[in-house]
């Protein structure tokens, strides 16, 4: 009986170690890849995964590390920052992982030259869920997630990534313009990433208190009129319910970031806000206010 081909995750985050159990569950082969700092503890100590919406389900799973693999790929899977992802996709060519679809949950907006250097079979997506991650354990926070993706796929190729993460219990939703996809899901965690950042507030102190909570709603408005700038018309109502939604406890991981010292999506998040109000020739001034702060801070603890 032949062996299933393996799933390739490039990241050592918690989304990457959470996808790495699931398919663990599924028995399904699947390896995390790495730079050898990377992985080493992860190879030896693993991680326990608790997950809340299961009544606080919580196992300890023993992870195949690698540098890179070299059976065919069933997929590859990029969970790195937008700082790491052009690294880590630097070794890879449609060559040597056999055309297997990339499936990206990194912090893009513009992916063509991705495609171009990678074929078409490159795709976008977003985690639904609220993934914590401290020392070797990680915290599924809230209910079950999904996964979003976007591409011009192919009828096939939807179907072989939904039956790719069905065993994972994890549906997966399509979505047919890059911007509509993008713009919602940035609002909210741009928005939210940079509140927390900047006044060191996890996001349950921020909606508790009421004129932070109001700032936030001020820093939407600005996201909205950046998304106009893409033709997307943003709803600040929905996007701040989904906001409220979030379940407590959970950490942004910029604002996790910062707390240590490091910058990561912070770059990312500055240009996509400057390159499109520079398009719209927008004057965002609470945004401006919020990242000369976090750069302020980033000055002063590094």
């Amino acid at each position: 009986m032949t062996s299933p081909r393996p799933v390739y995750i490039l990241g050592t985050d918690a989304l990457a170690c959470y996808l790495a159990a699931k398919f663990q569950d599924a028995d399904h082969p699947c390896s995390l890849i790495a730079s050898p700092s990377d992985i080493q503890s992860l190879g030896t100590n693993g991680a326990t995964i608790k997950e809340e919406f299961s009544s606080l389900k919580k196992k300890h799973y023993k992870f195949d590390t690698a540098f890179w693999g070299r059976s065919e790929p069933l997929a590859v899977i990029i969970t790195a920052t937008s700082s790491e992802v052009n690294s880590v996709l630097s070794g890879i060519t449609p060559d040597n992982i056999y055309n297997a679809p990339i499936i990206c949950f990194s912090l893009l907006k513009d992916s063509g030259y991705l495609k171009d250097i990678l074929g078409s079979n490159f795709h976008k997506a977003d985690f639904s869920g609220w993934l914590n991650k401290n020392d070797q354990q990680i915290i599924l926070r809230g209910r079950q997630p999904h996964i979003n993706i976007y591409s011009p796929t192919s009828p096939q190729s939807a179907k072989s990534i939904t039956k790719l993460f069905a065993p994972l219990g994890l549906e997966v939703n399509f979505a047919q313009s890059e911007n509509s996809f993008f713009w919602p899901m940035f609002a909210l965690r741009g928005a939210c990433s940079l509140m927390c950042t900047a006044y060191d507030k996890p996001l349950s102190q921020i909606l508790k208190n009421k004129p932070l909570t109001l700032e936030l709603e001020t820093l939407l408005e600005e996201f909205r009129q950046l998304a106009a700038v893409d033709n997307i018309l943003l709803s600040t109502d929905s996007v701040m319910q989904n906001i409220i939604n979030i379940p407590g406890g959970y950490i942004f991981p910029l604002h996790a970031d910062f707390r240590s010292g490091r910058h990561r999506d912070f770059n990312t998040i500055y240009e996509i806000i400057n390159q499109t109000a520079r398009r719209g020739n927008l004057k965002l001034p609470h945004l401006n206010e919020l990242l000369t702060r976090i750069y302020e801070i980033y000055l002063s603890i590094t």
